[in-house]
């Protein structure tokens, strides 16, 4: 006999005759997963406090409490489980009455299981319905918690007008939610942000699409505050926009140190752009990185993009000479050969704007930069000096 797969529903039988309980429960066990019984209402209304079955499938007439009796208890607090009554009279007055407190089904006996079978199969597939609706919904609140708890997050009608404000945003805002509920975005628009990008987000997500951008706001207080955003429109089953939900990552420290770390470097490019060496910073591979000022005053490049067009590494423009360095000494490139022979005078012949041979003194010293290794060259012009030993 093949196996019958199960209902996943839970079904207390009520039945004060005990081979009509016995017989239905079995039919109804084949069925369904978890069968209760009792076999009067009293009995019944203890079963389904204790087990909250999904179904209750019972007799009208009953001794202790009757099946009318037992369904106005259960609906006292519960409208959600499905309750059959089963009665061999048919009395219109109790029928009223199952109607008025919610009865879901009424079957005479005897009994046709085929019907009292496929409303055990209509619950089932509901409550299977209603589980997996249960558990979308916890798994929904959970991801707005962990959303709610790490972005700023807002909703709005169609107009633009917010409609939902997490504690994030009023936090950062300055703002109660009842102050923003109901107001425009531009409550916290900053002046400074150009009017364009607002044009460019809408024309964006009114085309049912996901706009990205940085956006600076204003504050209560009148502090100013970045966040980077993505906005999104929902649509219905049709695509419809409802509203629209904006997810945002306050970025403001990022933008401080970035504005700090800038000005600081601007700080250092200024310094060596007023030594008289050639400073410049380059990889392992040689691979140039940044040279100042000083550089572009002697050869014959405007910048660091004109040079880079022609060479990757300053030992490029070396030129060939005895006791000159050269892109490769040895087995070395020239950088590791001035580590590895730091007691000595490292000397670079090069020529300039004018098509003169200058001469170089190299030095090279290691630096870690965002975890990686750099090294700064340092270049002296002592063209005059040794012209002037080889005279003596």
């Amino acid at each position: 006999m093949k196996q019958i797969k199960k209902l996943p529903i839970a079904v207390l039988v009520v039945e004060d005759e005990p081979l009509a309980l016995e017989k239905l429960s079995e039919l109804i066990g084949f069925y369904a997963e978890t069968v209760y019984r009792a076999q009067n209402g009293e009995e019944a209304l203890a079963v389904y406090r204790t087990h909250a079955p999904d179904m209750i499938v019972s007799d009208i007439i009953m001794p202790k409490m009757n099946g009318i009796e037992l369904l106005k208890a259960v609906r006292k607090g519960d409208s959600d489980t499905s309750f059959v009554l089963l009665t061999a009279h048919k009395n219109t007055e109790m029928l009223a009455e199952a109607i008025e407190y919610g009865i879901n089904a009424f079957f005479s006996k005897p009994l046709q299981f085929s019907q009292l079978l496929a409303k055990i199969e209509r619950v089932a597939r509901n409550k299977v319905l209603e589980r997996r609706v249960k558990n979308s919904n916890a798994l929904l609140e959970q991801y707005k918690e962990i959303v709610d708890t790490s972005a700023i997050v807002s909703k709005a009608d169609l107009d633009g007008k917010i409609t939902y404000a997490n504690e994030m945003f009023c936090k950062i805002s300055g703002y109660s939610s009842e102050e923003l509920i109901g107001q425009p975005h531009s409550i916290v628009r900053d002046p400074s942000t150009p009017s364009y990008l607002f044009k460019h987000m809408w024309e964006t997500i009114r085309s049912k699409k996901i706009w990205h951008g940085v956006i600076h706001n204003r504050a209560k207080d009148g502090s100013i505050y970045t966040v980077k955003s993505t906005i999104a429109p929902i649509l219905d089953e049709n695509g419809t926009i409802l509203e629209y939900i904006a997810l945002r990552e306050d970025i403001s420290g990022v933008i401080k140190k970035e504005k700090k770390l800038r000005a600081e470097r601007k700080k250092l490019d200024d310094i060596l752009n007023h030594v008289d060496n050639i400073v410049a910073m380059v990889s392992i591979r040689e691979k140039l990185q940044f040279v100042n000022q000083k550089f572009f005053d002697i050869f014959p490049y405007a910048d660091l993009y004109d040079y880079k067009t022609v060479h990757s590494c300053i030992c490029d423009i070396f030129q060939p000479g005895e006791g000159y360095m050269q892109p490769q000494m040895g087995e070395l490139y020239w950088v590791e050969y001035i580590l590895v022979h730091p007691d000595r005078q490292h000397h670079a012949l090069m020529v300039d704007k004018e098509g003169k041979e200058r001469i170089f003194t190299i030095n090279v010293q290691p630096i870690l930069a965002d975890d990686k290794e750099l090294f700064v060259v340092t270049l002296g012009d002592v063209t005059e000096l040794q012209r002037a030993k080889e005279e003596a």
